[in-house]
């Protein structure tokens, strides 16, 4: 039940899933289990190719882009923190980690091809492709695959209200603000 509630919406709360050893279930139940995650896992990133399509062909400016981009590579972010559950057996978060992985390094090696692909053609694509291909590297999804890379603190971050993330600090009167303005 818990995995066809996050199949459809990946921000469901897993916290209270019971504890699995790799002798709590028979083999069979273990192979149907993981059916059931590859199942929910394959759903969920089907409705997140459909956004990425639909982000890609419809933002109207980069910044716009780079915020979508973000806010998907934090869907792949519970991807991965699904994988890696604490209630799963090593048997299983493993291999389902290492998948989940290697799917997301492919996405962005895909996106950077594509962007690099539909440049080389003219002058002109070529400035525009460029500047996509950074973007995606600032944003890369594969990032979030680096060892030691802070996955639950993403999602925490995500999940904190407007402006507490962050706390503002304030500027003692003697200081000035300086700022820098740079037009390209």
């Amino acid at each position: 039940m818990a995995l066809r509630r996050w199949r459809d919406d990946p921000t469901t709360d897993m916290s209270g899933l019971p504890v699995l050893a790799s002798d709590t279930f028979s083999p069979t139940a273990y192979s149907r289990l993981f059916d059931h995650m590859q199942a929910a896992m394959s759903t969920m990133m089907s409705a997140w190719n459909t956004r990425l399509n639909k982000v890609w062909t419809s933002s109207p400016t980069l910044h716009d882009l780079s915020r979508e981009l973000i806010q998907l590579r934090t869907l792949l972010v519970r991807r991965l923190l699904l994988t890696r559950h604490p209630s799963l057996p090593p048997e299983m978060s493993g291999p389902l980690y290492e998948g989940a992985c290697n799917d997301i390094r492919r996405i962005q090696l895909d996106l950077e091809k594509s962007a690099t692909t539909s440049g080389a053609r003219a002058t002109t694509d070529r400035d525009a492709s460029e500047r996509i291909l950074d973007l995606l590297r600032k944003n890369s999804f594969a990032a979030i695959t680096a060892p030691g890379f802070p996955l639950e603190e993403l999602i925490a971050a995500q999940a904190a209200p407007a402006g507490t993330a962050m706390p503002h600090q304030p500027v003692p009167d003697s200081t000035p603000v300086r700022r820098r303005v740079v037009i390209d």
